[in-house]
């Protein structure tokens, strides 16, 4: 199992899992109890232990300690939210098992299997770490998808008791359903729709249309009020000619003072130069070889007028 087995006649993990499972229920059909014996405590190496993680100068996060300075290693950083998509992060965060790059360290999350092995539905939580300390208690961050959103979920002073095992799992999904039945995902604009207008000079139109470049779709709650969400608009002028999907600034959206996010805006049409800017420019491409011209041949005529005239002088003195 676990992939190390020369033997094709092995298990794989998944196999081996529904295995023990069936195992499990025929025993417990029977009348068998069953003893998890004790397990080993690991926790002197960050990469097993499961609320561990490293942070370089930069603030880049990594599980190993040996990834430290492999940047395409890393699963987020200190400065900004950990990003669901993130390859890396979404990796690591859904996989049963882990391996350090060097293939040395690795970490196995048991808290999802031990859950299923009790017939509990976990299928909201697509990857977890559970963790202790003398504060929080028993602790878990996990990745849950409720209505095909991702959210990073983090729980802590769970405490098991009659009828409700496995406390931190039993929160999350707590908290995951509260979410799917507090919250729903709003449409605030569409791809493509016009939401202002920037000036545009020397143009044969002073305004260009603004539209926003993808849809804005916001989790809010479902009592939530269309006049908390504002909208703040940085969106440049132009001089004409302006193409189409010329980029023109950003949308910054706000709920009840929060940042919910930013988004690029872009001119609807193009604005061709005005014909008095074009006249204009037409004149001035043919006056100014002109001037040039004349201003040459002014100039060669005064140093022929000079040459001529010292030349006379010369005759004159020899006279």
């Amino acid at each position: 199992m676990n992939g190390q087995c020369n033997n094709e006649k092995c298990f794989a993990e998944k196999e081996f899992a529904d295995t023990e499972i069936n195992f499990i229920k025929i025993g417990l059909e029977k009348g068998y109890d069953f003893l998890e014996l004790p397990e080993c405590n690991l926790g002197i190496c960050g990469a097993v232990s499961q609320n561990c993680y490293v942070i370089n100068a930069k603030g880049n996060i990594f599980k190993c300690l040996n990834d430290i300075a492999k940047d395409e290693c890393k699963i987020g950083d200190v400065l900004h939210p950990l990003d669901c998509e993130n390859e890396k992060f979404v990796e690591i965060f859904t996989r049963y098992q882990y391996n350090a790059s060097n293939g040395l360290h690795q970490w196995v999350k048991k808290v999802l299997y031990t859950c299923k092995r009790d017939h509990m539905n976990v299928s909201m939580i697509e990857g977890c770490k559970s963790g202790y300390t003398s504060d929080a208690q028993h602790t878990l961050s996990s990745m849950i998808n409720v209505n095909n959103h991702h959210y990073i979920c983090v729980v802590g002073y769970s405490k098991n008791k009659d009828g409700y095992n496995h406390c931190t799992v039993n929160d999350t999904i707590t908290l995951g359903n509260y979410v799917g039945s507090h919250y729903k995902e709003v449409n605030l604009l569409q791809s493509g729709n016009e939401v202002t207008k920037s000036s545009v000079s020397d143009g044969e139109k002073n305004k260009v249309a603004i539209k926003i470049d993808q849809d804005i779709n916001i989790v809010l709650p479902n009592d939530y009020n269309e006049k908390d969400i504002e909208y703040k608009q940085k969106v440049k002028t132009f001089t004409a000619p302006v193409k189409k999907d010329q980029n023109a600034g950003k949308l910054d959206v706000y709920y009840k003072e929060n940042k919910l996010g930013s988004y690029t805006l872009s001119t609807v049409n193009n604005v061709a130069e005005s014909e008095s800017v074009i006249m204009f420019r037409k004149i001035k491409n043919i006056l100014i070889p002109c001037v040039i011209t004349v201003f040459i041949c002014i100039v060669v005529l005064l140093i022929v007028r000079q040459f001529i005239i010292k030349r006379r002088r010369r005759r004159r003195r020899r006279r």
